[in-house]
């Protein structure tokens, strides 16, 4: 497989790239209105900045929507020791994951 692919349009004058940006990821940029020698430098360097582009990019998969935000109070948290879930956790037991114990117990 190549790294690029360049298609010409010649009844727009348009130059349309195909290339595997470093950091994009796969992009397509198309120059409208281009020249013969703006051509010939597109085959030498595909990335070429000409000022008469516009550029494409595929769909980057969507973010993992945000965990939700956990209460004070519980948040639906259950404590270790007496299974209820209507108690308030310090920040310290709440990182304990399942071993973790609600204020009434840890004293």
């Amino acid at each position: 497989r190549y790294k690029y692919r360049l298609n010409f349009y010649l009844s727009t004058g348009t130059v349309g790239s195909c290339l595997e940006h470093p950091t994009q990821g796969k992009t397509q940029l198309f120059r409208r209105d281009v020249t013969i020698s703006e051509a010939e430098a597109l085959f030498k360097n595909p990335r070429q900045h000409t000022g008469k582009g516009y550029q494409r990019t595929s769909a980057a998969p969507p973010a993992p929507p945000p965990p939700p935000p956990q209460q004070q109070q519980g948040g639906g948290l259950q404590c270790s020791i007496c299974k209820r879930r209507d108690v308030a956790f310090s920040k310290n037991q709440k990182r304990k994951g399942m071993a973790r114990k609600c204020t009434r117990c840890v004293g």
